[in-house]
């Protein structure tokens, strides 16, 4: 893996372009260019996507069984109108 800045992309709007290319073993490439990452304020996550993410984030930190990521998000829902985030806070403790 290499990374490389190229000054070419830049943007006024304090979110960062990207490319990415690939290069393959044979020497051809496969490049793509974003313009606004998903979860950017210009492309944000639907709730699904946000649950599905969180979720992903707690197995690869091992921070949560799936039961209490389910608890999480169910309250993460309703924190609104929740009377005490301690039950929420408690279940990453």
């Amino acid at each position: 893996v290499r990374t490389e800045v190229d000054a070419t992309l830049s943007s006024a709007r304090g979110v960062e372009p990207a490319r990415v290319t690939l290069v393959f073993a044979d020497g051809t490439q496969a490049s793509e260019r974003v313009d606004l990452a998903a979860g950017s304020p210009g492309q944000p996550l639907s709730w699904a996507q946000c649950v599905d993410k969180f979720t992903d984030c707690l197995g690869v930190a091992g921070a949560a069984a799936p039961a209490r990521a389910g608890e999480a998000v169910a309250l993460v829902a309703e924190l609104e109108p929740l009377p005490d985030v301690r039950p929420l806070i408690e279940l990453f403790a």
